[in-house]
């Protein structure tokens, strides 16, 4: 019995941690997991008490993405390199492909 508890309150609790993972995963720089761990619990239940939290990391998230990609565009496009037209334009492909 105490084992079923055991599992059971271990489960709760990493439940309850999805939150701060995405928090967490947000303020590391790893904007495309926030992205998608927020886009996959509001996909679940989006009349969850936590989906407001969700929805707020989401925006933030994608902000903070969509910032960082223009900046390193930006950055390639004033360098004067032929070789950085690929990496452009794969981050131009890559936030197209988020925001989708």
């Amino acid at each position: 019995m105490k084992y079923y508890l055991l599992i059971l309150f271990s489960i709760a609790l990493f439940s309850c941690n999805s939150v701060k993972k995405t928090e967490q995963a947000l303020n590391s720089g790893n904007y495309v997991t926030a992205i998608n761990t927020s886009v996959n619990k509001l996909q679940k239940n989006k009349f969850n008490k936590k989906s407001p939290i969700y929805a707020g990391l989401l925006k933030r998230a994608f902000e903070r993405y969509r910032t960082s990609t223009l900046d390193r565009i930006d950055f390639l496009e004033r360098e004067t390199l032929k070789d950085n037209s690929k990496e452009v334009y794969q981050l131009y492909v890559q936030l197209q492909s988020v925001q989708n």
